[in-house]
């Protein structure tokens, strides 16, 4: 979300042409997403927390799995993500999933249903993805496909940036 939100703002006018201004508006909506940290206290406990920032909620998966010595199993169509990032990401040719998104937090349990529900309680967004496994072997699951999850990738926002730089300088 962070990073489709920064590039939303960078290419506004760009946008406009593309999108109905609804859309535009829906998108600044989102912001308020960003900052709930403090809705987490709830109660339930929490062995260990990862912030999707740079390199996105794949890079996140990884960091978390690295600090706790720890694999996964993960179903990919339980990674929430918004529709307006998916739109501003295929227009620019960005994986949203290796993309800055800051507001974003993965966090380890044991009570999986019970903070999911807390959480959706207080508005946000929330869904079990998958388990934890013994060893190191971090799996993604994409319904009869399974792929082994990748060290992380630059981020998507970097990249963007990096492109945006490029051609002013051409210009």
């Amino acid at each position: 979300l962070e990073g489709s939100l920064r590039i939303a703002g960078e290419r506004r006018e760009e946008l406009e042409k593309r999108f109905v201004p609804s859309f535009l508006r829906q998108m600044d909506g989102l912001k308020t997403y960003l900052n709930q940290m403090d809705a987490l206290r709830t109660g339930c406990h929490i062995f260990a927390m990862q912030q999707a920032t740079s390199g996105g909620i794949f890079a996140a998966l990884w960091d978390l799995c690295e600090a706790a010595g720890i694999g996964l199993e993960i179903d990919f169509k339980k990674i929430q993500i918004f529709q307006e990032t998916i739109e501003i990401c295929e227009c620019y040719q960005l994986n949203p999933y290796q993309m800055t998104s800051a507001g974003c937090v993965l966090l380890l349990t044991n009570q999986a249903e019970t903070l999911r529900n807390r959480l959706e309680q207080k508005g946000i967004r929330a869904a079990r993805l998958g388990v934890t496994t013994p060893g190191k072997t971090r799996v993604i699951i994409n319904g009869e496909e399974q792929r082994y999850l990748e060290r992380p990738a630059p981020d998507e926002l970097m990249r963007f940036l990096q492109c945006e730089l490029e051609q002013s300088r051409k210009v």
